[in-house]
């Protein structure tokens, strides 16, 4: 009983792995923004010899489903094998992604794992991606995005600070600054990198590390997010939460 449970479970892991979700989320501001804005937001895509071209293709064709005006990566865009990655084609997908106001990236953990990351970003911004490395960048004339490098191996001393009379995003990997980020006044967050624990068993422990491991909560009225990510790290098995796609429609309060 116990081996057929345990198959059981590997089997129903290995599909849930490969079938994303989307989760919709909204949110109301009193700021002055010129009408409804879909922001869409992935993480953890890990692409690599398990994940190529048409796993690419598919999350590109996910996205722009949404019809999304601003998309986020959050980081770990590529597994760790990068010149095979670059030789299989896998990032040159992003070139088809399809938003009004763009596509913005950070780093993570995997994207610098064998350097500073500058081969994967001269690529990515060839192919339509802007990084937002330690930085302001303003998306339009009302958002700006505050994004951060990876914090195992970035500056964690870094400052930075919301737009005055601005909508602020802030967006970093690895999710280590959102008491601080809400503190600082602002709007949404995103993060990714723990994927929920990925193995529930895995959750008991990313619960304890991190402020928020999971899922959608607002702090001192920051709307923040950390996705389980589209992605996967090692045996593709998720038994937690499952790999998604996030969107946030923000829209002015009544």
């Amino acid at each position: 009983m116990l081996f057929a449970g345990t198959v059981l479970l590997v089997a129903v892991g290995c599909w849930q792995a490969l079938h994303p979700v989307v989760r919709k989320l909204e949110y109301a501001t009193d700021k002055n923004i010129p009408g409804p804005y879909r922001i869409v937001f992935v993480s953890d895509l890990h692409f690599g010899g398990l994940f190529g071209t048409s796993y690419g293709e598919t999350l590109v064709r996910r996205i722009n489903e949404q019809k999304p005006d601003l998309v986020l990566l959050g980081g770990d865009m590529v597994d760790g094998d990068l010149p095979f990655v670059l030789q299989e084609g896998t990032l040159g997908t992003f070139r088809k992604l399809r938003s009004t106001d763009g596509v913005y990236a950070v780093f993570g953990n995997h994207d610098k794992r064998l350097g500073s990351g500058a081969v994967e970003r001269e690529f990515l911004e060839e192919e339509g991606v802007r990084f937002a490395v330690d930085e302001n960048r303003m998306v339009n004339p009302w958002l700006n995005l505050t994004g951060m490098d990876d914090y195992l191996f970035g500056n964690r001393r870094a400052d930075y600070h919301p737009e005055p009379g601005k909508f602020n995003v802030f967006m970093e990997h690895e999710p280590r600054r959102i008491p601080e980020a809400a503190g600082k006044g602002y709007d949404l967050y995103f993060a990714g990198h723990t994927h929920a624990g990925q193995m529930a068993p895995n959750r008991l422990i990313t619960r304890k590390m991190y402020f928020l491991d999971y899922g959608s909560e607002m702090v001192e009225g920051m709307l923040t997010t950390v996705s389980s990510g589209y992605g996967l790290w090692g045996v593709p098995v998720r038994t937690g939460p499952k790999p998604e796609i996030v969107v946030i429609d923000i829209k002015k309060a009544d």
